[in-house]
């Protein structure tokens, strides 16, 4: 991938005469990487800066059975050889143990991507322990600090062919349910006693369908949401409602489900986009955006018809930031427009 140029960062903490008390150091780089979704018989590739690129690589397993006799110099040798193979992508398989973080630093110097993949593989696992459980999300977030400021890692993926096994429904439900529990709990209750008039919460892309699940699980609980082509699923569910004749008379099935799970997440966030157009108020509150060069376009079509027309903002563009930023600037013009006309 060329030419690395990375940059150390420092942050100091200072008491209130001045003295510095912590300082912490980490090196970083700078890149923007999308991925891209199917498109019109374009199959799925990342964007590096902009640029599309052909991910060619080889899956990593753990170098020695024995993580002790693992050596920088070994690491070298291996990330080396990939990079004189011409490889730019490096699948981190989810069978081994977490890699170490001269890996992660040699990928980084070298323009080496990652496929980062939590240590789930092959197996059930005890997912009626609670303790274990805890465990779980210790890992999962203990994991995520230490690597996510590297820019070589440009997928994050939970686990090795888990699915067909017992417990992974409940290590989504629980794992992604407590994300948007503790999201309640960490910051919108704490901000609204801090005695913010307003709560929004805003995502793009994956981002977007988390919003979504917090609306889900706790509707109305925030001002309102602002959506930037959100993941809504499979093409198939998506083709299905439009031919359907829209969300309005699509009929998910029934009766709705008690709680949403991996079955049937994508089914609920439609069912909820759907209740919109029956319960207006709240359609009101949420604002939507997309480009009409995204993969995404068709399903931010379908849930604008649920929405007041003036709160879909299709501008030119793809499934990007540049899209998104410029996106953002028209959306909140018009919730300040709207809100000075509401106190007028």
């Amino acid at each position: 991938m060329g030419d690395q140029p990375l940059y150390t960062v420092t942050a100091q903490l200072t008491d209130a005469k001045g003295q510095i008390v912590d300082t912490a150091s980490r090196r970083i780089g700078l890149r923007k990487v999308e991925v891209l979704p199917p498109k019109e018989g374009v199959a799925m590739h990342l964007r590096v800066n902009g640029a599309p690129v052909f991910a060619k690589g080889a899956d990593w397993i753990p170098a020695d059975n024995m993580p002790t006799r693992v050596t920088p110099e070994i690491l070298r040798w291996y990330m080396t050889r990939a990079v004189e193979c011409n490889f730019n992508f490096i699948r981190l398989w989810g069978g081994g143990y977490y890699e170490e973080d001269e890996l992660f630093d040699l990928c980084d110097e070298l323009g080496l991507m990652l496929q980062f993949e939590f240590k789930f593989a092959n197996a059930s696992y005890p997912v009626d322990d609670k303790a274990w459980m805890d465990k779980l999300q210790a890992e999962i977030e203990e994991q995520t600090r230490r690597c996510r400021n590297h820019p070589s890692i440009v997928i994050w993926s939970g686990n090795n062919e888990i699915q067909y096994f017992k417990g992974y429904d409940r290590i989504f439900e629980e794992v992604i349910g407590g994300i948007v529990r503790r999201l309640r709990e960490q910051v919108i209750e704490p901000a609204r006693r801090k005695g913010y008039r307003e709560i929004w919460l805003t995502g793009a892309s994956q981002a977007g369908m988390g919003a979504l699940f917090y609306e889900y699980a706790y509707p109305g609980d925030v001002t309102g949401l602002v959506l930037y082509a959100p993941f809504m699923g499979s093409e198939k569910l998506v083709r299905r409602i439009a031919g359907a004749g829209g969300p309005a008379r699509w009929q998910p099935p029934m009766p709705k489900p008690p709680k949403m799970r991996l079955q049937n997440y994508q089914v609920e966030l439609w069912r909820l986009v759907r209740g919109w157009g029956a319960t207006p108020d709240r359609g009101r509150h949420v604002w939507l955006a997309c480009g009409k060069e995204d993969g995404f376009l068709p399903a931010a079509r379908l849930i604008a018809t649920q929405l007041p027309p003036e709160h879909f903002v299709e501008l030119e563009g793809g499934h990007d930031w540049d899209t998104w930023d410029r996106a953002a600037t028209q959306i909140f013009n018009r919730i300040a427009a709207t809100t000075q006309s509401s106190l007028n």
